[in-house]
């Protein structure tokens, strides 16, 4: 479950900021997904991790406690707040509870049932950002992101 951040780079990624620890690096993308204001991200991201540092920490507070209006009230400004929500607590319990016979954390865009890692909300963006960042591969990666193709021409 360790992270394999590549270096810092001089794009403004929100990403890098969170690529040490794979469950805030994927919740990351969720949250900023289909969001263009740069502070509207930052401010409710950072708001997001302040509450929830951990996934243990946003299981118990989100889901056993059942705090949801406290998270609304964090991120509510980024919208789409229910399909964010589904993708949070899906990558939480990915995070956290892994497949039967798995022990290693794993993203991909497969679907279960066909042997893959698929997780509820990530799409594409989310799985080059946490093979980019979580894993280092942006030097062979071809991202469909602009953004991301530029972190990429870099690395």
């Amino acid at each position: 479950r360790l992270s394999k951040p590549p270096p810092p780079s001089p794009e403004p990624l929100l990403q890098e900021w969170y690529a040490a620890d794979m469950w805030q690096l994927l919740c990351c993308c969720v949250l900023m997904s289909r969001v263009s204001s740069w502070e509207t991200k930052h401010r409710c991201i950072s708001a997001f991790f302040a509450a929830y540092p951990t996934p243990s920490a946003f299981q118990a507070e989100v889901v056993q406690r059942g705090q949801v209006d406290a998270l609304r009230g964090l991120v509510n400004s980024l919208g789409l707040f229910d399909d964010r929500l589904k993708s949070l607590l899906a990558i939480t319990t990915a995070f956290l509870l892994p497949a039967a016979g798995e022990d290693a954390f794993a993203v991909d865009l497969k679907k279960r049932e066909q042997g893959g890692h698929k997780i509820h909300g990530v799409g594409e963006f989310g799985w080059h950002s946490w093979l980019i960042f979580c894993r280092d591969m942006g030097a062979t990666l071809k991202a469909s992101d602009e953004a991301l193709k530029s972190f990429c021409r870099w690395r």
